[in-house]
């Protein structure tokens, strides 16, 4: 990455991150965990809780970004329940709608213009300001053939922390492929986010038509204050 691009990245995800570095924020999953080769009963189990694939995946595309611009051992994996909204001291990034009650938070509760929410029921929804809606059945209830059927949404937010300072960027899907795919889409396409909004928070809605392909969607939707000329230093 050329060092103009470094000083772009730097300016576009925190006035802190150089210092500060960045936490992932991903949430958790109960449940037995074995080997999918052993057979049952499993030889080799892993105990604890695990990560969503999809969310993890996500999660890398970022890193893979992040890692040119903050030393490795700055960039922090952590579960959304470690999130503490009074010490929010650095870049965070939140992974994942309805299962992330910091992406909840973030979108609920930071003093700042509400571009979207979501509402979750039979459909899950983001319902925009300017009162368009896009919504899919909910995704826990489809299996994996029901879903891939449908058309999914996901965000790519920054929302900015009025007290700290701090920035928050919401990566969250309908489903669990849009969030990857918006991991995808901001890896690929951050630099073109700074180029419309700058430092100004934004919003961006993505659509990933059947068959789901996380990697393949469109932008249906922006919202934010873009910038006549991108300053960065």
């Amino acid at each position: 990455m050329e060092v103009q691009d470094i000083a772009k990245l730097q300016t576009f995800l925190g006035p802190n991150v150089i210092n500060l570095g960045c936490s992932l924020y991903l949430p958790k999953f109960l449940g037995s965990v074995h080997l999918k080769s052993d057979p049952l009963p499993a030889s080799l189990q892993y105990g604890g809780e695990t990560f969503s694939e999809r969310d993890t995946k996500a999660a890398f595309y970022i890193t893979s970004i992040l890692g040119q611009v903050v030393d490795s051992d700055k960039i922090k994996l952590a579960e959304a329940s470690q999130f503490v909204p009074s010490a929010l001291n650095s870049t965070a990034f939140v992974f994942g709608s309805r299962s992330n009650e910091v992406t909840l938070w973030a979108t609920e509760n930071l003093p700042v213009r509400k571009f979207f929410r979501f509402e979750f029921g039979n459909e899950w929804k983001i319902v925009c300001e300017d009162g368009r809606t896009f919504s899919m059945k909910d995704p826990s209830t489809l299996n994996h053939d029901s879903y891939s059927t449908q058309t999914d949404y996901g965000v790519i937010s920054r929302i900015s922390d009025a007290a700290s300072g701090e920035r928050v960027f919401v990566i969250a899907g309908l489903g669990s492929r849009a969030t990857e795919g918006c991991g995808y889409y901001f890896a690929h396409h951050w630099e073109e986010l700074f180029q419309k909004y700058g430092k100004n928070d934004f919003a961006l809605i993505l659509q990933f038509t059947p068959p789901l392909d996380p990697l393949r969607c469109e932008p249906v939707a922006w919202f934010g204050d873009e910038v006549l000329q991108t300053a960065y230093a």
